[in-house]
């Protein structure tokens, strides 16, 4: 009986199926707690330390105006703060 063939089981890649908007969610709250750390989850505007349910990462130039999606780009503020600081970017927007 001659001998059997040699055979090699190769397994293929599995293609990354995560889907973007999970990986760019991942990457969202890991840009957001570098932020908050590295604010010492203190609001930059108010200056006031909060717990970090009640802190947003804000983008310093917007996303829509060609701000970046990096830490240096983003800053820790407070609900209301924000809030002020959007409405700010709005109503400027408006003027232009």
């Amino acid at each position: 009986m001659p001998p059997k063939p040699e055979t090699v089981r190769v397994t293929p890649k599995r293609p990354d199926t995560t889907p973007i908007q999970l990986r760019k969610r991942s990457k969202n709250k890991k840009l957001r707690r570098l932020v908050l750390q590295r604010d010492n989850y203190t609001c930059q505007h108010c200056l006031n330390p909060y717990p970090e349910s009640n802190l947003e990462c804000d983008h310093i130039v917007p996303l829509n105006q060609n701000g970046e999606d990096t830490v240096d780009n983003c800053q820790t503020l407070c609900i209301p703060c924000h809030k002020v600081k959007t409405n700010s970017e709005r109503s400027n927007s408006c003027q232009d």
